[in-house]
């Protein structure tokens, strides 16, 4: 993969993908040398979904998975809190090497917890992300030969993804970066923190693990950006999976405010 990890600036399909591919087979190239051209260049395809209506998760007496939750929204409920979801290429031997998350949410904009407010601790308003791994065997390709396997069942099938800002009804606009490492797995960072409010520019990561809801699932939270490091999550992800951000609460008195969400899923394929 290149050094920067970042995409190339053209907005390629899976289709554009496989058909340089495959022009790189005819020249007679091996499949490794096809792969590490195609890394090199960051040449990968773009998947995107987005959504921007508002809904609001609240928790209330009703127990599911784990917490205490219930979704409402202006216009119609909603059966749980998948807020939005992306579908990543069928074709055997596709692999993730870059996934962004783009969020706009607040929490209830009120807290006890004076000491709290206004970070990323303590705070019980979050997003998961979840691989929903399919049942079908992924699309055969001719152009990958035998040994270019898809990577193995996931260990955790949900990943911590960000906190919302405690006790702040201000909202905030949080970009979030898991990157695939090929010696290491999945390399987390959070390019933002941005904030749509006076309070300006991007908080950076020092790994600062805490108690929230993060350690329970893959990657934790890092109490200055209230990210997730994601580790794992894109070696996890497998031809025609599904990635899905959850609006998440726990405890009476809290609520996600979800504005809009997008994500972009780079993959080689």
């Amino acid at each position: 993969m290149s050094s920067s990890s970042q995409p190339s600036p053209l907005v390629l399909s899976p289709s554009d993908v496989l058909h340089t591919r495959l022009i790189l087979t005819y020249l007679g190239l091996p499949t490794e040398l096809i792969d590490l051209i195609l890394d090199t260049a960051s040449y990968w395809a773009l998947i995107t979904a987005h959504r921007s209506d508002e809904v609001v998760v609240r928790a209330s007496d009703a127990y599911v998975d784990g917490h205490h939750h219930i979704v409402t929204s202006p216009s119609e409920p909603y059966a749980d809190n998948r807020y939005i979801t992306v579908a990543v290429p069928a074709y055997e031997g596709t692999r993730v090497r870059m996934v962004r998350f783009r969020l706009r949410s607040c929490d209830q904009g009120r807290s006890n917890n004076a000491q709290c407010r206004g970070t990323y601790k303590s705070t019980f308003s979050w997003f998961n992300v979840s691989i929903e791994v399919p049942s079908l065997t992924p699309r055969p390709s001719t152009i990958f030969p035998a040994s270019r396997s898809s990577p193995p069942i996931p260990k955790h099938k949900r990943w911590f993804l960000q906190n919302n800002v405690h006790g702040s009804r201000n909202r905030r606009a949080h970009e979030i970066v898991w990157t695939a490492d090929m010696d290491s797995g999945c390399q987390g960072h959070n390019t933002g923190g941005y904030v749509s409010t006076s309070e300006g520019t991007a908080r950076k990561s020092s790994s600062v693990p805490s108690g929230d809801p993060g350690d329970e699932l893959g990657g934790r939270n890092d109490e200055m950006t209230g990210s997730g490091t994601g580790l794992g999550f894109c070696q996890a992800v497998v031809p025609g999976s599904t990635i899905a951000v959850y609006a998440c609460t726990q405890f009476s008195g809290w609520e996600n405010h979800v504005w809009s969400a997008e994500v972009e899923v780079f993959c080689l394929v």
